[in-house]
């Protein structure tokens, strides 16, 4: 009877161990699923506050609203231009074997402006403006644009305008201006016929040393008086 009586003491005994060791699995079990990567949980504190905890490898995800300031690598996704304020020197690398083109900033000193205005007296078929291109930078005509009155009427095939380049050493290099028959002056028919001058893009180059002339040029010795007023712009390049 002693021996079934410490068999019975011993398997109770193995039971008690049993039940707290899956008491302990259990609690275990709760206490990792609550702190799990990727989740933070809440502890109360006080009866007013609550603490939010996260870790470094799963921080907790905000949406920041008007501006805040962020340490570290960030990756930004967007689909529109991101206003920014650069402060200090920026580097900016290329791929080998491929150049970064930028756009120079205009300053005024680099800008080309010029009115000419020429008038043939009656008898006069040829008359000329000379423009010297003394400055180290190259000279580039964008615009040419004005108008011409003609007398007695001419038609475009009888005048003509065009800008002629004359390098140091090379020989001269002609544009001709487009011309557009703009009517009669309604209110004073007796002036003449008006004509558009140029009015389109151009790209005339002139280096320094070059002289541009600007050419007005009628067929025959007209008896009557006919003018021309045309406005030149561009650019001046640094070489």
């Amino acid at each position: 009877m002693r021996v079934v009586g410490i068999e019975r003491e011993n398997a109770m005994k193995r039971l008690k161990s049993c039940l707290l060791a899956s008491a302990g699995l259990v609690i275990l079990a709760a206490t990792l699923s609550l702190t799990a990567p990727g989740r933070a949980f809440a502890q109360r504190v006080g009866e007013d506050c609550v603490r939010i905890c996260d870790t470094a490898a799963s921080p907790l995800h905000v949406i920041v609203r008007g501006v805040t300031r962020v340490t570290g690598d960030v990756t930004i996704n967007n689909q529109s231009a991101i206003a920014t304020t650069v402060t200090g020197p920026v580097q900016v690398t290329t791929p080998r074997g491929e150049s970064l083109s930028v756009i120079p900033k205009m300053k005024v000193e680099d800008v080309f402006q010029k009115q000419v205005s020429l008038t043939l007296a009656p008898g006069e078929s040829y008359k000329v403006q000379t423009i010297q291109v003394t400055s180290p930078k190259l000279l580039e005509i964008r615009y040419a644009s004005g108008t011409a009155l003609m007398q007695p009427w001419l038609s475009p095939t009888t005048f003509s305008v065009k800008i002629v380049v004359i390098p140091p050493t090379n020989i001269p290099i002609t544009f001709p201006l487009p011309l557009e028959d703009l009517g009669f002056d309604e209110e004073a028919p007796f002036k003449g016929r008006e004509y558009q001058v140029g009015g389109s893009q151009l790209q005339i180059f002139a280096e320094p040393g070059s002289t541009v002339l600007v050419q007005f040029q009628r067929s025959n010795n007209s008896q009557y008086e006919s003018t021309l007023e045309l406005a030149l712009s561009g650019v001046q390049h640094e070489l």
